[in-house]
């Protein structure tokens, strides 16, 4: 087990999310039986479902009642397989984006267990298939639809036509007004992992000592916890970490505690930079630790990566960075939910003024007054 009680993973991903011949047979086996297997449960359930509602007297209700969930939970069981075990026989059209393909060793307080996963890398094929050719018209409106200020990515991710037409609108905020971005001189680049999380928690052990209403916001749970572990216990009894709590929780005890006056602080990793309203004084600062590039072995973006690679580009340029600045212009963005809210944004990752993508990465963000040491 890990030193946080999670499971130890470790993981083969087929490349290309293709896989070898003898085990794309032997999935398409493993898929007609899983057919075969949910088309008895279906059959099961629906019979226990007519007994519950009183339609076959031969069978008493009670125990129908008491094996339907369970029955249900097969059906949805045996459907996931064959979905899955389908997933890894077929092949990938040529020319369309890949599925990634890969098997997680999970230790358990059982021992050793397999994971097998599948995945499209984009939604786009599925989306011209199942909507965009039987939709006559739709209007896609987000704060957050571009990167790098283009449309381009988001074109291509959900299967539209590069001259689909896309409009820009004005922010009703004065972000010049309202909010300064912040990049402190930090020495530590974070690609030194360790350092880096060292001297982000001498940084927060001394601005969060003053701190109201904070969210801050990490990459992975490694530093997020080795961060937390090296404060103060006078700021850590003011933090509410992601994994303490479910997220709905510790946005309500962030609530109260600022409704009370008290400061009130929220580690938080990638769920926390998106859908998190706390509008006015229940939010006057965001603290980004890192800029959010993608984990290198995210078999997803591994897979993705290699497809871009394939064909001619560079998935540095052309995946990477646009969407490590949509998820950096999301995260920027629970600091102001109105026109009157005000404060700070600290981007505690110098790349963004020392690397050559840095500058686009800026630029794409609101026009916040800026700060850069």
């Amino acid at each position: 087990m890990n030193e946080d009680g999670s499971p130890k993973a470790e993981r083969f991903r087929f490349p290309g999310g293709q896989l070898p011949e003898v085990l794309r047979i032997e999935s398409g086996d493993i898929a007609m039986t899983a057919a075969k297997a949910a088309q008895k449960f279906e059959q099961i359930v629906d019979l226990l479902k007519e007994a519950i509602d009183g339609g076959i007297p031969e069978i008493d209700k009670t125990p129908a009642e008491r094996w339907y969930p369970q029955m249900g939970m097969m059906l949805a069981r045996m459907q996931s397989i064959h979905w899955l075990a389908r997933s890894y026989r077929q092949e990938d059209p040529a020319g369309s984006s890949p599925t990634a393909r890969w098997i997680n060793m999970v230790e358990t307080a059982d021992g050793l267990d397999y994971e097998c996963r599948s995945s499209p890398v984009s939604a786009a094929d599925t989306l011209s298939e199942h909507l965009w050719e039987h939709c006559y018209g739709a209007v896609v409106t987000s704060a957050t639809l571009t990167a790098l200020g283009q449309f381009d990515r988001l074109l291509a991710d959900l299967g539209l036509a590069p001259d689909t037409p896309c409009e820009r609108l004005q922010s009703p905020f004065d972000h010049q007004r309202s909010a300064e971005l912040w990049v402190p001189p930090l020495a530590a680049d974070p690609s030194d992992p360790d350092a880096h999380t060292r001297e982000v928690a001498d940084f927060l052990e001394r601005r969060l000592s003053s701190a109201t209403a904070t969210l801050v916001l990490f990459s992975s749970w490694r530093q997020m916890r080795g961060v937390l572990e090296q404060l103060s216990e006078s700021i850590k009894n003011t933090v509410l970490s992601q994994g303490q709590y479910s997220k709905n929780e510790i946005l309500q005890q962030h609530r109260a505690a600022v409704d009370r006056g008290a400061p009130s602080i929220i580690f938080g990793l990638a769920s926390f930079a998106e859908g998190v309203d706390l509008p006015g004084g229940y939010l006057t600062e965001v603290i980004v630790t890192k800029l959010p590039f993608s984990v290198p072995d995210d078999p997803v973006d591994a897979t993705m990566a290699e497809w871009i690679e394939q064909r001619g580009g560079n998935a540095f340029i052309d995946w990477s960075v646009p969407m490590a600045s949509m998820r950096l212009t999301q995260a920027v963005g629970r600091l102001l939910r109105t026109e009157q809210d005000s404060g700070t944004v600290i981007l505690l990752d110098r790349r963004v003024v020392t690397r050559r993508y840095g500058r686009q990465l800026l630029d794409a963000l609101p026009p916040f007054r800026r700060k850069l040491n």
